[in-house]
């Protein structure tokens, strides 16, 4: 037994370790509308050797606009001085779908060998709003369950706004998340 170990700890020893870091990005509200704000927090979890000294993001200039930030950021590049966390305020400026990307960048100044995309909908319209009154109520609970057992004709409106799990599909977590919705639990 003491030799397998040993065999197993000295092939370990002779690998190729490459940099690890990761970076965790959630957007606190996948759909916006014009004007409104809304947050993306980054989460980076360094490892003990290699470390994120700051990231670069890539976004539509035109369609959402950073107003607040909570470590210093400059032409879209954001350093990780604090507790591994920044909490980024945006503002939305035009409807359509945005694209937004994180690369992180080591002490060295080399880049990440990944790059986290997370997409954003901006438009004219409330997440789970299925009747367009500007609010989460009972009647689009309703609605949303009818759509999923195809009482209604599905159309890009229904399957925009109803789709609170943004999978592309209308399915029962959508439901359960319109029902924490409206009971103010998500």
């Amino acid at each position: 037994m003491k030799k397998v170990m040993f065999i197993i700890v000295g092939f370990l020893g002779f690998m190729n370790i490459t940099k690890a870091a990761t970076i965790d990005v959630s957007v606190e509200k996948p759909v916006v509308k014009v004007n409104e704000e809304f947050s993306i927090t980054v989460d980076v979890s360094n490892s003990l050797e290699y470390t994120y000294t700051y990231f670069k993001m890539d976004y539509d200039d035109s369609k959402m606009q950073l107003i607040n930030s909570s470590e210093d950021c400059l032409d879209k590049t954001c350093l990780i001085e604090s507790d591994n966390k920044v909490t980024l305020t945006f503002k939305a400026l035009a409807e359509g779908n945005i694209e937004f990307s994180i690369t992180g960048y080591y002490e060295d100044d080399t880049a990440a060998d990944f790059k986290i995309t997370k997409n954003i909908k901006i438009g004219n319209y409330v997440l789970g709003d299925m009747n367009k009154n500007d609010y989460v109520d009972m009647t689009d609970i309703l609605l949303l369950i009818k759509l999923y057992f195809n009482k209604i004709e599905a159309d890009e409106y229904y399957n925009l706004v109803g789709d609170l799990n943004q999978n592309n599909k209308i399915d029962t977590t959508d439901i359960l998340l319109l029902i924490k919705t409206y009971f103010k639990r998500v």
